[in-house]
C-alpha cells in the first residue's frame, strides 16, 4: 500500500501496489481507551482527577461503559439460588 492523496474529510487514501484498489484505514485505538479505562478502575479516584478531567474520561470510554461480565457457568447444581433484586420502597422489591 502507499499513500495516494486525501479525501474530502482530510484523511489519508491508500493505494494497493499490485492491483490498484483503495481504501482509508482508520487507527483502531480501542485498546488504549480500554487500558485507560481499565487504569482508572481500581485505583479509587475520581473521574475529575484523571488527566483531561471527567468529561474526556467518559466521552473516550462510553463505548466500554454498557459492557457487562458475563457470570461463570455452573456446571454442577447447587442448593443455593442467587437472586438479584431491585428495592423499590420499604416492602416493594422485585
Amino acid at each position: 500500500m502507499k499513500r495516494n492523496g486525501r479525501t474530502s474529510s482530510g484523511r489519508t487514501r491508500w493505494r494497493c501496489t499490485s492491483s490498484g484498489s483503495s481504501t482509508v484505514r482508520r487507527i483502531d485505538n480501542a485498546a488504549k481507551l480500554l487500558d485507560l479505562l481499565l487504569s482508572w478502575l481500581p485505583t479509587g479516584k475520581r473521574q475529575a482527577d484523571m488527566p483531561g478531567g471527567w468529561r474526556t474520561l467518559r466521552r473516550k470510554t462510553a463505548r466500554f461503559w454498557e459492557i457487562r461480565p458475563m457470570p461463570p457457568k455452573v456446571e454442577a447444581p447447587r442448593r443455593v439460588v442467587y437472586v438479584d433484586g431491585i428495592h423499590l420502597g420499604r416492602k416493594a422489591v422485585c
